[in-house]
């Protein structure tokens, strides 16, 4: 269930040029508890043991003193809700429906790492970040649509640019919360001008980083917050969010399965 609570958005404009966000006499709701959590399970795998195409649960390797545990670096969501997770220690792209039960399997024959569930889907190889059709193998052009950029200005202050390049078309925005900005990754800006943007903000006392996704509307008003996300991860993935139709998916890889968390963000 979701659990939300009214918050005034502290923020604060101190760049020029694009939207901004403004300080606000209104509200935002601040969500915690994600909508639903689709739990994948994993098996454990020793260097070159072999997976079974129709394998359910994904591979990990444990690592070792000098090595880090791997597992999925990556996945996608396509037509109705249904999750595609790139499983490079068994060579294979493993779907998912969106209650988590397992649904089929595509053997590549070697190790993918990006996957694009847009159109007939692509997955980019490890070895050579070649973009490739998933059944025919071929080269394929990147299918991500061009995210995108930010950069911070000063101290807690960034600036958001959209894929136009237009200053006009950007964001800019100020953290005003009590710990420092680190970072501002745009997830997406879709065709409404409404921003999905993944805030990383440093606790110095603790030293510690704190993960939060907001959504900001066309003239730059904050809509909504997700706070308390998951980040102590059993390795670090190479995609840890995507945004679908509304909803942000976070890939939360842990030591005995794979949790991936849906956040509806429609109704604000």
């Amino acid at each position: 269930m979701r659990h939300a609570s009214w918050i005034g958005m502290a923020m604060a404009l101190a760049l020029t040029g694009g939207c901004s966000s403004q300080p606000d006499a209104g509200t935002a709701v601040a969500l915690t508890q994600p909508t639903r959590t689709i739990r994948l399970p994993v098996q454990y795998v020793e260097a070159g043991e072999s997976v079974k195409a129709a394998e359910a649960r994904l591979s990990y390797s444990a690592g070792a003193e000098e090595e880090m545990p791997q597992g999925p670096p990556a996945f996608d969501v396509g037509a109705g809700n249904v999750l595609v997770v790139s499983d490079p220690l068994g060579e294979r792209l493993a779907y998912y429906r969106a209650d988590g039960s397992f649904l089929r399997a595509q053997p590549l024959g070697f190790a993918p790492e990006l996957v694009s569930a847009e159109g007939q889907g692509a997955v980019r190889r490890y070895t050579d970040g070649t973009w490739v059709s998933p059944g025919t193998g071929q080269p394929v052009a990147d299918p991500r649509p061009a995210l995108p950029s930010g950069r911070l200005t000063g101290p807690n202050r960034a600036f958001l640019a959209a894929p136009s390049g237009l200053e006009a078309d950007g964001l800019a925005l100020g953290w005003g919360g009590p710990l420092d900005l680190a970072s501002a990754q745009p997830l997406e800006r879709d065709a409404s001008g409404t921003w999905y943007i993944a805030l990383e903000v440093m606790d110095q006392e603790l030293d510690t980083v704190r993960k939060i996704v907001r959504k900001y509307g066309r003239g730059g008003n904050l809509l909504a917050e997700i706070r308390d996300i998951a980040s102590d991860y059993y390795y670090a993935p190479s995609v840890e969010f995507q945004v679908r139709g509304g909803v942000v998916y976070q890939l939360e890889p842990l030591d005995g399965e794979v949790r991936i968390h849906a956040w509806d963000l429609n109704p604000f």
